[in-house]
């Protein structure tokens, strides 16, 4: 009588395992699982900003279409944030609150557009101020301009490719008058 045993060796199983190891291995790096958390956030970071230009922008147009031009247009981009003898206002995601109504981190009252749905303000999805993630209003009696610094490799040419210049030139800005 022969006796055959059924099953897998030792061997076979160190094997399979090893192969299954390098095959994770290749994947992980291939994959980048830190980088593309990174791209996601900044994919967020493009439509956040995008969201609250654009409802900003509709703003300034109601506002000049309507009715006569504010006479200070210092006021209207910033409202309740400049003291004298300061010609611009900005706040930061991080420091100000996500109220819309120009007392939050963005100083236009945003509630009296209704194109935009923009209940509450965005933040960065980081939104720590150390690393300089987080988003920036800046504005004077010229315009406004809002930035936010990207982590990704692939965001990161956006970031001196949007025509902006000044203190600002390492970040992704947007607005009606950009450099500020």
């Amino acid at each position: 009588m022969k006796k055959t045993s059924q099953g897998f060796t030792l061997v076979e199983l160190l094997v399979v395992i090893a192969i299954i190891a390098v095959l994770a291995a290749v994947v992980v790096v291939i994959v980048n699982p830190v980088e593309l958390t990174k791209r996601s956030r900044d994919a967020v970071r493009m439509s956040d900003l995008a969201t609250i230009a654009q409802a900003v922008n509709l703003v300034v147009q109601e506002t000049t279409t309507s009715v006569a031009p504010p006479s200070d247009w210092t006021t209207f981009y910033c409202v309740g944030g400049i003291t004298a003898p300061a010609t611009t206002c900005s706040d930061n995601s991080k420091d100000g609150t996500r109220a819309n109504n120009g007392t939050g981190w963005v100083k236009i009252d945003l509630t009296t557009q209704t194109t935009v749905n923009l209940p509450t303000l965005p933040i960065d999805p980081t939104n720590d101020i150390v690393s300089g993630l987080v988003y920036q209003y800046i504005a004077n009696a010229t315009g406004y301009e809002l930035t936010a610094k990207f982590e990704s490799a692939q965001y990161a040419s956006k970031m001196t490719g949007d025509g902006g210049s000044g203190s600002n030139a390492g970040l992704y800005q947007i607005g009606s008058n950009i450099g500020l």
